[in-house]
């Protein structure tokens, strides 16, 4: 890393039994991690995650959105709403 130089970073929970043993820490992430290990998420210096929770984000807002755009695609594709 360069100083001035932005930089993303991803801070894993590596105490979980899906990480356990760690004898070799890359091939522990690139085949047993999942989304639950991400803890902590930086993108350009700025923390978009920490402690495993999202921050920065209104969820009611993107829960509405999401909602929308399903309700609108299971109407144009000709599906029956299966909810």
């Amino acid at each position: 890393m360069t100083p001035g130089k932005q930089a993303d970073i991803i801070l894993l929970k590596t105490n979980t039994l899906n990480l356990s043993p760690i004898n070799d820490p890359i091939a522990s992430v690139v085949l047993g991690a999942h989304v639950g290990n991400v803890d902590t998420v930086l993108v350009a210096g700025k923390v978009l995650q920490q402690g495993g929770h999202i921050l920065h984000v209104d969820l009611k807002h993107v829960r509405t959105q999401v909602t929308t755009s399903r309700d609108y695609l299971v109407a144009t594709s000709g599906f029956r709403k299966m909810l």
